[in-house]
């Protein structure tokens, strides 16, 4: 399915993503971190987070990697994809998670009042609510050609 009025359909880097918990900032990747997200005209998503900095493993085999060395890779990437919908303006309204390096979320289904998802420009903004006032804030910009 195709939307005519489609405020995310782009490519985006990212700039920051942080965890901010009463007054403090915490980054999610590392302080260099890396990622890619991707909006599809036909409603698909792909985002791509890492650490820029995860030590590379000893072996060029990943599935040789130390405990410490996979420990790393988990706690500093994260990726997933599937589909998302937007309203008849063109915004944001909902995200199904068909797979995710996070097994917990493979099928998850988040609406606008538990992520939001801002265009100002060529900047995207990412708000995801936690527990106890906390919440995820992770910056994006447009990839321009």
């Amino acid at each position: 399915m195709i939307m005519k009025n489609n405020n995310l359909e782009e490519a985006y880097k990212l700039l920051s993503a942080k965890l901010q918990i009463q007054n403090t900032a915490t980054p999610l990747f590392g302080e260099n971190p890396g990622g890619l997200l991707i909006f599809t005209e036909n409603m698909r998503f792909n985002v791509v987070l890492h650490d820029l900095d995860v030590p590379k493993f000893r072996t060029e085999d990943r599935s040789l990697g130390s405990c410490e060395e996979l420990k790393a890779a988990v706690k500093g990437a994260l990726a997933l994809y599937g589909t998302y919908s937007v309203d008849e303006h063109g915004d944001f309204t909902g995200q199904h998670v068909i797979g995710c390096t996070f097994p917990n979320w493979n099928g998850l289904e988040r609406r606008s009042n538990e992520l939001t998802l801002e265009r100002k420009g060529g900047l995207l903004v990412e708000h995801l609510p936690l527990e106890n006032d906390a919440f995820v804030l992770i910056e994006w910009q447009r990839i321009e050609d």
